[in-house]
């Protein structure tokens, strides 16, 4: 999907994790989603992603980043940036570039009312 860059998705059947590993090398500015479709993008005090679609609106939980060392799991502060024009990416505050980094993504909404039915969310892409 991206150089150094692999990507699980996982799903309990109502809800869906995206979990980004960067490995050494490769670079978090390049992760970046295009969200065709949706009509209102913005990003809450929290700092989860809120995304208004015609049938529904989907929330993305604030990034949660970190690194996995020899003896603990280390927390890397990260957030959504809101490139402008549908266009998102990803920001931490520094981390150790010689180990990998784990970026996290959850939807925090039930997606089965933007998913339910074929036309909604069909709009939505993440390019």
């Amino acid at each position: 999907m991206y150089p150094s860059v692999d990507l699980t998705l996982e799903s309990n059947g109502r809800f869906f994790t995206q979990v980004f590993r960067l490995n050494p090398g490769s670079n978090l500015e390049d992760i970046r989603w295009r969200l065709s479709g949706a009509r209102e993008i913005s990003l809450d005090p929290e700092g989860s992603l809120v995304l208004s679609l015609d049938a529904c609106r989907l929330v993305f939980e604030r990034p949660y980043a970190y690194q996995i060392s020899d003896v603990s799991t280390e927390i890397v502060p990260a957030r959504f940036r809101h490139l402008g024009d549908q266009v998102l990416s990803f920001s931490t505050e520094p981390f150790d570039s010689a180990r990998p980094l784990f970026l996290t993504l959850r939807v925090l909404e039930d997606r089965s009312s933007c998913f339910q039915e074929p036309e909604y969310g069909k709009d939505l892409v993440l390019v």
